[in-house]
């Protein structure tokens, strides 16, 4: 009897681990067609709103920044980039969860686009203000690790303070 509980609960943690590794999803535009110029990321792409967030093949396009220049050995043909929103107070972009779902902001592989800058990610849940991170980008990629006490969000804001910078998006994973 003993032994058959042990083997039990061991089958239910590797169970659990095994729904939590599965839960976390890696998103990286590889399956988006390779474009030359900028283009909007599609409403709904991966389950999320991108507002402000575009993507480009940058072996095919021109005049893009050193931190476009990484995406042979991180991600693959595209990349995803941003602020594409400007504003008053400065130029953003976010992503949002549709229909009243939420998400875990994980991780991202970014890079400052053309130089080194700084940018500041904000969460909210269903509107309200969960926390906030600011970050110094360079134009190599880093791995950002966001809070994990900012929990599921429905929005998240990658805002910037000067109207002509940009990050670049190799990656960002989510529960």
């Amino acid at each position: 009897m003993r032994i058959q509980v042990k083997k039990l609960v061991l089958w239910f943690f590797l169970l659990t681990l095994a729904a939590s590794a599965s839960a976390q999803q890696t998103i990286n535009w590889v399956d988006l067609p390779a474009v030359a110029t900028s283009t909007p990321l599609p409403t709904g792409y991966h389950s999320l709103n991108w507002a402000g967030v575009s993507y480009v093949d940058p072996s095919k396009a021109s005049g893009l920044g050193p931190g476009f220049q990484h995406y042979a050995s991180i991600a693959g043909a595209d990349v995803a980039f941003g602020p594409g929103v400007c504003g008053a107070s400065g130029c953003y972009s976010s992503i949002t969860s549709p229909s009243g779902g939420s998400f875990q902001l994980v991780s991202a592989n970014i890079a400052a686009g053309s130089s080194s800058e700084s940018v500041t990610v904000l969460a909210y849940n269903n509107g309200t203000y969960v926390g906030s991170q600011s970050y110094s980008l360079t134009t190599d990629v880093q791995t950002l690790t966001f809070p994990s006490g900012w929990g599921n969000v429905t929005e998240v804001v990658f805002q910037t303070s000067a109207l002509q910078s940009s990050f670049v998006f190799y990656s960002v994973t989510i529960n």
